[in-house]
């Protein structure tokens, strides 16, 4: 998501934080990106630049006007993430009255933009993880060297041997709650260091977890299939005998001997024989 879009949203989302106050939020050149002022949009603010050069607030008074072009009275503020500023935020009024909503402001501004970025390279590695799954699974058609590249990329290092497992939740859903169920599930078992981003390898597929998990033993898929459980308050299933037949046999196709994959069942008293 560009910046733009992302100030627009913090815009329209902060505006009552800040009980209708007239808010903007500039780029690190001092221009206007989004405001509750639409009017405002893409010119430049002359106390936003003076931010941006010295990395200081700027309170600009209503007598002072004169020397800030393009500006109003009010209180501005950087914005920095990791140390580096990322952009100005600013509100009018009498610079004594709002500076302490601009800090408010400004601390919601770097979390927003924080959780943003966290976001999206949330979404870029579970494409990650769905791409490695595809390749893993054809190999005749896209051999190994692509594989590697993408496992590289995600710092991963599958450690035999592996389980292919899926995960489904129990009972008739809509298709968004089953996802959602799903991602839950996925932060519970990696708080819980029951999936292990560097050894393991997993992506939502339709209403199903696919999961490729290393060295694997019957006590942790129950416990995995409990904290799933628990994380979302309904029942699931966690199987893994289908999917690991599908397994072997395209890998046996392939010429390979993958004794490395185990099959099994968990959702029922009963356990298939390993």
């Amino acid at each position: 998501m560009r910046f733009e879009e992302i100030a627009r949203q913090l815009v329209e989302t902060t505006s009552r934080l800040v009980r209708g106050r007239i808010i903007n939020i500039m780029d690190t050149e001092g221009r206007i990106v989004a405001s509750t002022e639409e009017s405002r949009i893409g010119t430049l603010h002359a106390g936003a630049c003076e931010v941006v050069r010295t990395g200081r607030p700027v309170a600009i008074e209503p007598a002072d006007l004169a020397r800030w072009p393009g500006a109003r009275e009010g209180y501005n503020l950087p914005v920095f993430s990791d140390g580096r500023l990322i952009a100005v935020v600013g509100i009018f009024g009498e610079p004594e009255q709002v500076r302490d909503s601009a800090y408010i402001l400004a601390a919601y501004t770097e979390q927003f933009f924080h959780q943003n970025a966290l976001d999206q390279q949330n979404r870029i590695t579970g494409e990650l993880r769905t791409t490695y799954l595809r390749l893993l699974l054809n190999l005749d058609r896209y051999g190994t060297e692509e594989l590697t590249e993408v496992g590289e990329a995600l710092g991963l290092r599958l450690q035999f041997p592996v389980r292919v497992l899926a995960l489904e939740f129990c009972g008739r859903q809509d298709a968004l709650v089953c996802r959602q169920r799903l991602y839950r599930a996925v932060e519970e078992l990696q708080f819980q260091n029951l999936l292990d981003p560097k050894r393991d390898v997993w992506a939502v597929t339709g209403d199903r977890l696919l999961m490729l998990k290393s060295d694997t033993g019957t006590r942790c898929l129950h416990r995995m299939l409990t904290c799933a459980e628990t994380a979302v308050g309904a029942p699931a299933r966690l199987d893994c005998a289908a999917y690991a037949r599908e397994a072997l046999a395209h890998y046996q196709a392939l010429g390979l001997a993958p004794d490395c994959i185990y099959t099994g069942y968990l959702g029922s008293p009963a356990l298939t024989e390993l």
